[in-house]
């Protein structure tokens, strides 16, 4: 069962790949490359088909803890913690 938020991160990221667009890329703590976060707990920085980027915590493939994340469209910045 997946969680309505976990589901929505899935569909954009999948709509943006369709679009022959920059794909989702999961860069663990050990240097791993990945091309999904499911399912990952640990430390790591996503990069986002949209040019944002998410450095942080994740448990369970999703954001969650202590994390930065960089909105490329208007230069924002969120640092704080995700549930």
């Amino acid at each position: 069962h997946l969680s309505i938020r976990r589901q929505r991160q899935m569909c954009i990221r999948d709509r943006a790949e369709e679009e022959g667009g920059r794909k989702y890329e999961l860069i663990t703590e050990n240097g791993e490359k990945k091309t999904m976060s499911r399912e990952y707990a640990g430390k790591g920085t996503a990069n986002y088909p949209n040019n944002d980027i998410y450095e942080g915590d994740f448990l369970d493939g999703i954001r969650d803890g202590r994390g930065k994340y960089f909105y490329a469209a208007n230069g924002d910045k969120y640092d704080g913690e995700w549930r």
